[in-house]
């Protein structure tokens, strides 16, 4: 009898992966915006409103690293992963702050081009870990069936040298021309959005990277995940420890916040890289030409099997 494991129809595993991002997307740009309009004029403060906020906040950490994610290791071809990353992050950017903007009121048209402009940074930050990983590593999730890009086409070329300082000069460039909007100093935005950058960039690496190893790669999925969550919950004590090196005000109220952003963080990071496993998906390595040392013995015989068959066929020519 033919199975119906997804397994068993890589081009019915990859309709259903493009159709899980689509609606995983839809979801989320339907829920940022019943967010954004309950918090957009600001709320009393109130253990369920702390709920709300901490829930938002999970969700929207979790969108970005499920579309860094997908930006970096599809093994789509990379027009395809530019062009659904950039329409995806304006998606989410339009359902968070465009609905402050068009709706609540709650933001001008001068800080919504402000958080435009920084978003390509933000975007860099979390995904340059992940384009390590996948130049240096051969990471890629592709279907079990599927064979990983082969090296030569994930090589360090001078063309992608190219379009990564390209890249790192359009992220300066729209802090410079949000720092003119904002009336501030280029070199004070400048250093905040660094130190940022850095605390997301560490964050993706250590937080991102686990996830995707825990539902994608071993075998056993239960240890995996319970492995990856406990180094999101270090990444999150850290982050406190921070705060209170800054001498941050912690409350009973922000402790639920970040407590609530960690749960739903985590559920929502990882379902959809669970339904993706289901679907047949594995986090590949590069797949490369492996070299074998010549052993003697083998060659030798090797050479003794070729004479006598050369010389049974001799004589069967002189034979006939």
């Amino acid at each position: 009898m033919a199975s119906n494991s997804p397994n068993d129809d890589p081009p019915r595993a990859i309709r259903q992966a493009r159709l899980l991002v689509i609606v995983s997307l839809i979801i989320f740009v339907v829920g940022n915006t019943a967010f954004a309009l309950y918090l957009g004029e600001g709320v009393t403060v109130s253990l369920f409103n702390s709920c709300v906020i901490g829930t938002f906040l999970g969700s929207l950490l979790a969108q970005i690293a499920l579309h860094s994610i997908w930006t970096v290791f599809s093994n789509d071809s990379f027009v395809r992963r530019a062009v659904s990353s950039i329409v995806a992050a304006l998606l989410i950017l339009l359902s968070v702050f465009g609905t402050q903007l068009l709706l609540v009121g709650y933001m001008t048209g001068l800080e919504f081009a402000t958080v435009l402009l920084c978003l390509p940074i933000i975007l860099l930050a979390v995904q340059s870990p992940l384009w390590l990983m996948r130049m240096v590593f051969g990471w890629q999730i592709a279907h079990g069936s599927q064979q990983p890009t082969d090296a030569k086409r994930e090589r360090v070329t001078i063309a992608s040298l190219l379009l990564a300082t390209a890249a790192v000069a359009i992220c300066f460039a729209g802090l410079r021309v949000s720092a003119f909007l904002i009336e501030i100093s280029a070199a004070e935005l400048g250093l905040s959005m660094i130190i940022a950058a850095g605390i997301l960039c560490a964050a993706s690496l250590v937080a991102v990277a686990p996830s995707l190893v825990a539902t994608l790669r071993v075998r056993h999925v239960v240890i995996g995940l319970l492995t990856s969550s406990l180094i999101q919950f270090l990444v999150l004590v850290a982050f406190i420890g921070f705060m209170f090196l800054v001498n941050a005000i912690l409350d009973r109220d922000l402790i639920t916040i970040f407590a609530v952003a960690y749960l739903v963080f985590v559920v929502v990071h990882h379902t959809p890289l669970l339904i993706a496993r289901r679907l047949g998906f594995r986090l590949q390595l590069r797949q490369t030409k492996r070299i074998e040392a010549s052993d003697p013995f083998k060659d030798a015989q090797a050479a003794r099997v070729k004479e006598a068959s050369e010389a049974s066929l001799d004589q069967i020519d002189g034979r006939t």
